[in-house]
């Protein structure tokens, strides 16, 4: 049976409800008082038309969205998961593909900078010339220089190394009595300024006219470079202020001096004056 007063269930011939304590003796055959219990759980059958159409639309709209989006995601990566699949069951091809990337990555980054300072690598064959390297002749005139000097006086690379090595030995000598031993070369870059588009071709032009074994096309980028020349030995050093023209000539950068004389710019590489 249960409780009048709380509705709590208590046993048939309890006197007392366990939940409030009520006396339960006097009202025992109202007991059946536990019918509203259904009341509230009956009427909320026939409530259903909203609820009836609710769960069905639903059920419905997932069912079509997720058939839509299975084939549609299926065509679309199945180029992808195909191309995965086979990356990861060819492991060296996986890691051939991570390494070109990589590759490519570092080369970009590496023509950025070189790009960016290049010119310094004419200062710098100039410089290790001027220090005795004669092997560095190779590199401080267009290849194509060489063609013309074998050419036209019989002289190549090899034969001008091996004067070069003379005549530095013999510059050193005398150079000695004022500067000591170990003299050395060096610079410092006071200012670079890149020639404009405009400016560059009309050099190219000139270029082109005095040196036969240059391709007025193949300047690609040129820079004025102000730099302090300093010579050092163990006994006294001395510097001065020079401007040298680095010049790209295809992929290679070289020094050049240069003055006006009239309405004529004269060009002239720095390692003709060097040997």
């Amino acid at each position: 049976m249960f409780c009048t007063k709380c509705g709590a269930q208590v046993a048939d011939n309890a006197k007392f409800c366990t939940g409030c304590g009520a006396t339960l003796a006097p009202v025992e055959p109202v007991a059946p008082v536990a019918e509203p219990t259904p009341a509230p759980v009956a009427p909320v059958g026939p409530v259903a038309p909203a609820a009836e159409t609710a769960p069905v639309e639903p059920k419905e709209r997932t069912k079509i969205d997720v058939n839509a989006v299975k084939t549609q995601l299926g065509e679309t990566l199945k180029p992808v998961t195909n191309f995965l699949k086979k990356i990861w069951a060819n492991k060296p091809l996986s890691f051939g593909i991570i390494g070109g990337v990589a590759a490519i990555l570092i080369l970009c980054i590496v023509l950025a900078v070189v790009d960016a300072t290049g010119y310094k690598s004419a200062l710098n064959n100039m410089m290790d010339l001027m220090n005795g390297d004669a092997k560095k002749l190779e590199q401080v005139m267009p290849a194509e220089y060489w063609d013309y000097m074998d050419d036209k006086y019989g002289t190549d690379l090899d034969d001008a190394i091996d004067e070069y090595e003379d005549t530095y030995k013999a510059s050193m000598k005398s150079l000695k009595s004022k500067y000591g031993k170990n003299i050395k070369y060096s610079y410092t870059i006071d200012e670079a300024t890149k020639v404009d588009k405009d400016d560059l071709e009309e050099m190219a032009e000139e270029i082109a006219k005095q040196f036969s074994y240059v391709d007025e096309d193949d300047i690609k980028e040129a820079y004025e470079v102000d730099i302090e020349l300093t010579i050092k030995g163990s006994k006294d050093d001395d510097s001065e202020d020079i401007d040298v023209l680095c010049v790209k000539i295809g992929s290679s950068w070289y020094a050049m001096s240069y003055y006006d004389y009239g309405e004529t710019t004269y060009y002239s590489f720095v390692a003709n004056s060097i040997f």
